[in-house]
């Protein structure tokens, strides 16, 4: 079975350097001195295995030959440094395995996304997953040092490592011989090429057609895809060749063929047999979908039980795994209401696949180790930590904590709440009640967007710290967004996510499904007499930074206050300031123009359009590569003489990754609401400026008098 790891595009152009301390890096019990309270800086230094925005079949655990040892890197950032501390980990597969550090370093690897066909930076860090010898006595990963990405390869036993591949170029992928005597791993030479055609391009002025996005850059993206170069490193000389057929294959096991071209996932055997979903209907996006194995006799077979039946929007099967015997099947999916929960069952052919676990916590790439699974999980009061569940009950045994002092912590009360929107459809949100409170309180409340699966550490994106905010004694609601509007009864016959989406976008109907399901939380929470439903803040990122909007414009009097970031959906961002390939793509989706007759379809979802009707005071924290999608909304509110504040972040995407950033964001965020729903004001000097400016929007944000 050949070794492999997935690809890694690149990284961000300005990296910051890791020169954060890691003398903690490991901690192995809970400091005596920890303080109960939840403090911004606790979230910034959350010691991470993988990543907070990864998805639940993106694994960073390597599982050694044997299945006995474990290897992952761990990743804390350091507000103060601006930087990151990366440790590659080993330990034993079993409960209370002390975890050894085998190399420390490296810059944080950030991975670009393929958008409307042009390779975008995104912010997201790259799921680094270290990868074991056949022997199992080495282990080799990618690692950034000195502006290249390379493979690294460290002795298990003799705690050392180094590079062993040199190329001018970043590796993106790479893997194991069979024999473990070569590493194969590919780059792309083309992406310098292009690179450097654009460069010469700039000479006559860059034509600006669709690889150029305005409020990203001025300058062209690049076109993808990108061809590979396959090479292939001999470990005993150095000597570097160019990779065989064969070799090229080990970069891309399991794929699928003959019926199977059409398979969503397929997990297989070391003697063939094979499990893979599939759609019912290929042509139907909405059509249910099946898990089918080859059986003993290699003919295939599906699986008729509920159990492995998912729709076209879940796909059903989220990961699945063969048992060591061949004969029994692992699968993992989500299910009860909302499909808020997770759900692991063993199916052994020719009986009803029997259920070991359901739990609300999430579970992360998880990685078969003998007859057990070890995955990362997480819980809503639980950061990520390492687990094994037992294939035969379901049980489940922690094996490594990567940050034992939460375990003291105040996170307060936690209750999953359900109700069905307008729509009928099912919704879920999670709300949290401060440590201290006390029955009869009525308490400013913090809306949070727009995913609630895991460690509520602050919201999608991460930028609004939620036990911090319940620490202050708010009462935070963090929802989940319902299923999308094409789910209902006029999507059954769409044949594609680009259906699907301009199905959404006419007249607003997703917004308008969004929004009542948020409505309906809240009024849920202010029904039970929890909170004051005159001081109720919102926040969102991306999706839920348009949630916001459509807010803010069809319920201005619910909300007291907002912050936004990674924001707007607005005719001239959306239909302008996002050039020509995202205009095109949006008028497919059924979005109006910015300009003539139609602009008034804009009313419902444009703050810029309404901006004399805005109440709530609008906080604004966007990327420098994106602010200008708000520039609009800032500029009708401050002309309007409405209470709006934006600042820009450099060198950030879509997601912020620095950690100076994210600790920036987090306090103002705490600040900006403290001021706007409780009138206070943090005393340290360094704020005064601040609040000098806050007081000022608050002076010219009041209604004139008749007569002033």
């Amino acid at each position: 079975m050949p070794f492999f790891v997935a690809g890694v595009m690149s990284l961000c152009p300005s990296p910051v350097r890791a020169a954060a301390s890691c003398q903690d890096i490991l901690v192995e019990r809970e400091p005596a001195t920890t303080s109960r309270h939840v403090t911004t800086s606790d979230l910034v230094k959350l010691r991470d295995v993988g990543f907070s925005q990864q998805q639940p079949q993106d694994s960073s655990l390597g599982i050694s030959p044997d299945g006995g040892k474990l290897a992952f890197i761990v990743t804390q950032g350091d507000a103060r440094s601006n930087s990151y501390c990366q440790a590659l980990v080993v330990m034993e597969v079993r409960s209370h395995a002390k975890p050894t550090i085998l190399d420390v370093g490296g810059d944080l690897i950030l991975e670009p996304i393929a958008l409307r066909g042009l390779r975008t930076d995104y912010g997201l860090p790259a799921t680094i997953r270290p990868l074991w010898s056949p022997d199992g006595q080495w282990l080799a990963y990618l690692k950034r040092e000195n502006g290249r990405i390379q493979v690294w390869r460290a002795d298990v036993a003799a705690r050392s490592s180094r590079p062993v591949t040199h190329s001018d170029f970043d590796v993106d992928v790479f893997a194991w011989s069979r024999d473990g005597s070569t590493i194969v791993f590919a780059t792309r030479t083309a992406l310098r090429m292009a690179e450097a055609a654009i460069e010469q391009e700039g000479r006559n002025g860059f034509l600006f057609d669709d690889r150029i996005v305005p409020y990203a850059s001025s300058r062209p993206q690049i076109r993808l895809p990108v061809p590979f170069d396959y090479h292939a490193v001999d470990l005993r000389s150095g000597d570097l060749r160019q990779a065989t057929a064969a070799e090229r294959g080990l970069l891309a096991p399991g794929q699928p063929v003959g019926s199977k071209q059409a398979a969503l996932l397929l997990a297989q055997t070391g003697n063939g047999k094979e499990a893979w979903t599939k759609r019912r209907e290929n042509d139907r996006l909405l059509s249910p979908v099946d898990l089918w194995v080859t059986n003993d006799e290699g003919k295939e077979f599906r699986c008729s039980d509920p159990a492995c039946t998912g729709n076209g929007i879940d796909h059903g099967v989220l990961a699945m795994w063969w048992m060591p015997d061949g004969h029994d099947l692992l699968f993992l999916r989500r299910g009860g209401w909302g499909h808020s929960e997770t759900t692991l069952y063993r199916w052994k052919l020719g009986h009803k696949p029997r259920l070991l676990l359901s739990t609300t916590d999430i579970l992360i790439g998880c990685q078969l180790a003998g007859a057990q699974l070890v995955c990362a999980r997480e819980s809503s009061t639980q950061p990520r930590r390492l687990i094994l569940i037992d294939s035969g009950t379901g049980r489940s045994t922690p094996i490594f904590d990567p940050n034992p002092e939460f375990a003291s912590k105040g996170l307060g009360k936690i209750e999953r709440l359900h109700w069905r929107n307008e729509l009928g459809l099912e919704c879920y949100g999670d709300l949290v009640l401060p440590p201290d409170y006390q029955s009869g309180q009525k308490l400013p409340l913090i809306v949070v967007q727009y995913l609630t699966r895991g460690f509520l550490r602050g919201g999608t994106g991460d930028e609004v710290p939620i036990f911090a905010f319940a620490d202050r004694g708010y009462a935070v609601l963090s929802v989940n967004n319902p299923p999308p509007f094409f789910t209902t009864g006029q999507g059954s016959n769409l044949q594609s996510m680009r259906d699907a989406t301009a199905l959404n976008s006419r007249d607003w109907a997703e917004r308008r499904n969004v929004h009542s399901s948020l409505m309906t939380g809240i009024d849920l929470v202010i029904a039970r007499g929890l909170v004051d439903p005159t001081k109720i803040g919102i926040t969102g990122l991306s999706d839920g930074s348009t949630t916001v909007q459509y807010a803010l414009i069809n319920a201005p009097d619910r909300f007291a206050a907002a912050s936004v970031s990674a924001c707007c959906v607005e005719p001239t961002g959306m239909m302008i300031y996002g050039g020509i390939a995202l205009a095109e793509d949006r008028r497919r989706m059924s979005f109006p123009p910015a300009r003539g007759t139609r602009l008034e379809d804009w009313k419902p979802l444009s703050v810029a359009l309404n901006a004399s009707r805005i109440k709530a005071p609008l906080l604004m924290q966007l990327p420098d590569h994106g602010y200008l999608l708000g520039v609009d909304i800032f500029m009708a509110l401050r002309e309007e003489k409405k209470p709006v504040e934006m600042f820009v972040f450099p060198d950030e995407y879509h997601l912020k990754w620095q950690p100076a950033h994210r600790q920036a964001i987090y306090d103002r965020n705490l600040d900006w609401f403290d001021f706007w729903l409780l009138g206070r004001e943090d005393p340290d000097p360094a704020k005064a400026e601040q609040y000098r400016r806050w007081q000022q929007l608050r002076v010219d944000g009041q209604p004139q008098r008749a007569g002033a």
